[in-house]
């Protein structure tokens, strides 16, 4: 049942219910499937001798709950009392700017939280503003690596991975400018996830051709994307590291020369777009 609010019912959130009793749950638990559900209804289940997870029926080969802490934080934070209705975008920013959003990231990089309960937060339409919305402030860098996730893993579906993209694109001058700093002055794996974020908003159609290519011709990008695929101190190269920017590299290429084109085509308009 959804809150009441100004005699009006507030929604909620799917992955806030427990799959057996379908209410809020109070202390929400995580079983080796990676479904999570109310302690009480889960253990309910348990005690009466079941040997299966409710939602997949697959056996279990063990029966430990494990708490979802950041379920939980969502949760309270949802049911706290206030004068409007909490939305996702109003938890995100709470997790944020009290610096737990490490929390919401290590929730969505788990193997053993359930694919489903990820992919339902993230397609919350308030998700992709909320955490592009970070971009700039105190908690950057665990933006960017939310949002390299979501942009890179298989299980996140590509709706809501252009939603990430529409949202960026909104102030793409900010979101750019955020990125690129990113790659200047973080550890190498926040600067391959800052190059990925780049990579998927240079290739992508929801993004105009000029604002691309202002990203494209940013001076700062190329020379942090040559840094990235350098040898290290050892003369060693890291995989990682030379992958997410070469990409990026040829993601910037490919806006540039397909902006040679489109003038040269201006330039000449009765050539053969051929030649």
């Amino acid at each position: 049942m959804g809150r009441k609010m100004e005699g009006l019912e507030v929604k909620v959130p799917s992955y806030f219910r427990c799959p057996i009793s379908l209410e809020v749950m109070r202390s929400p638990v995580s079983l080796c499937t990676g479904v999570t559900y109310d302690r009480t209804s889960i253990q309910r289940w348990l005690d009466s001798g079941n040997t299966t997870c409710p939602a997949t029926m697959l056996p279990l080969p063990s029966t430990d709950l494990v708490p979802n802490l950041t379920l939980r934080r969502l949760i309270s934070l949802w049911s706290l009392p206030d004068d409007r209705s909490k939305t996702p975008t109003d938890l995100l920013r709470d997790l944020a700017s009290a610096g737990r959003l490490s929390e919401l990231l290590a929730f969505l990089s788990d193997p053993d939280r359930d694919e489903f309960d990820k992919q339902s937060l993230t397609a919350s339409p308030s998700f992709s503003p909320a955490i592009c919305s970070l971009l700039g402030s105190d908690a950057n860098d665990d933006a960017v690596r939310v949002l390299a996730l979501v942009l890179t893993a298989d299980f996140i579906e590509d709706g809501t991975k252009r939603a990430v993209i529409r949202s960026l694109a909104a102030d793409l001058n900010r979101s750019a400018t955020a990125l690129i700093e990113t790659m200047g002055r973080t550890e190498p794996d926040g600067r391959v996830d800052a190059a990925r974020v780049l990579d998927a908003i240079l290739t992508s159609d929801l993004c105009d051709k000029d604002s691309r290519s202002r990203v494209a011709d940013n001076s700062d990008l190329l020379r942090e994307l040559i840094r990235l695929i350098r040898p290290t101190e050892d003369g060693s190269m890291d995989r990682v590291s030379t992958e997410a920017g070469l990409s990026c590299l040829l993601a910037l290429s490919t806006v540039k020369r397909a902006r040679a084109m489109d003038g040269g085509r201006r330039a000449s308009p009765g050539a053969d777009p051929e030649c």
